[in-house]
């Protein structure tokens, strides 16, 4: 008798296949997500340091900017001069990583007591506890010492506070008025006395860095070219009566037919070029390193034998950067 009919369910074979498919697309999808996080943990990472980069390049530059030294006077003891401005490598491989300057970056507090907006900054580095990376600190102090004050304060110190921490470098790198970069800068001393840079460049570089691109010793080094605006100050100059009564051109007042201090100061004015109130040299170093722009260069090579009095407007406020220290009339 022959039976007819069908067997249900699946052959061990199928079922195996199944699974082996499953398991497939499972790990697929599995390694995709892991994939895409590390990524997403990349990107995410990336961006917090290139923001954190930024922000401490941001604070230094601003203290940069806002620079300010006075001239030492011939007869003045070097150690009674309070006013300084150095750089000294220590941790650093290349520029400064121990800076000390005085800044205008300083808001007064509404006390009965007198402050000026003067602020004694420093910024120092020192190796981590770990010893695998370094820490930057910024120290502040709203008060100019009695005396010259090359000492830079303990890391500690309450007016200390840290700037960044997991850092593989750090270091500032100065250009003076022949546009050469230099490690170092001391206004205290024989060879750069009562002067400053004419830019500095800041690099800072984060350790563990994930940019294939970078050396995972030194990782992605974050750098910025910025001007310091203000030349040293000569006070005995600027105190001298003679030197806005015209005394840099005697006779000037008789030749327009003028009289007197007011006729001196005119004629004075009436004759001053932009090479008289535009440091060539200091602009000459800037545009070698990179800190302007091509609109500048064409100003400055179209007006230097040009009256300062009809020119001046076609120089943006960021131009006084490059102004002489400090020529009445050109401001």
């Amino acid at each position: 008798m022959k039976r007819n009919g069908t067997r249900g369910g699946f052959t061990l074979f199928e079922v195996l296949g199944v699974v082996l498919i499953t398991g497939i697309t499972i790990g697929f999808a599995t390694n995709y997500y892991i994939d895409l996080s590390r990524a997403s943990n990349r990107a995410s990472k990336n961006t917090r340091e290139i923001r954190l980069g930024t922000s401490i390049i941001d604070r230094i530059a601003r203290d940069f900017e806002r620079v300010l030294l006075v001239d030492k006077p011939d007869e003045t003891d070097p150690a009674a001069h309070p006013w300084l401005f150095i750089g000294e490598t220590r941790e650093a491989d290349q520029g400064s990583d121990h800076i000390k300057f005085i800044t205008r970056n300083y808001q007064p507090r509404r006390l009965a007591e007198h402050e000026s907006d003067l602020l004694v900054v420093s910024y120092t580095v020192e190796p981590s506890d770990d010893g695998e990376s370094l820490e930057l600190f910024r120290s502040t102090s709203p008060h100019l010492p009695e005396s010259l004050d090359r000492s830079f304060p303990d890391p500690d110190g309450e007016a200390t506070a840290l700037l960044a921490d997991g850092l593989a470098s750090f270091g500032v790198t100065f250009y003076g008025d022949d546009g050469e970069p230099r490690d170092t800068w001391d206004s205290t001393t024989l060879v750069d006395s009562s002067s400053l840079p004419v830019a500095v460049e800041i690099a800072v570089a984060f350790v563990g860095s994930d940019d294939a691109s970078a050396d995972p010793e030194e990782g992605t080094s974050y750098r910025r070219h910025v001007l310091l605006p203000m030349r040293p100050l000569d006070l005995e100059l600027l105190f001298d009566p003679e030197y806005y009564l015209g005394g840099q051109n005697p006779g000037a007042a008789d030749e327009l037919g003028e009289s007197g201090a007011e006729g001196e100061e005119r004629a004075r004015r009436a004759r001053l070029r932009v090479s008289d109130c535009l440091d060539i040299d200091a602009w000459m170093v800037a545009r070698n390193a990179r800190v302007t722009v091509p609109e500048w260069a064409r100003r400055v090579d179209e007006s230097r034998g040009k009256r300062w009095e009809t020119t001046k407007g076609m120089f943006p406020p960021e131009f006084r950067a490059f102004y002489r220290k400090p020529t009445p009339g050109c401001f």
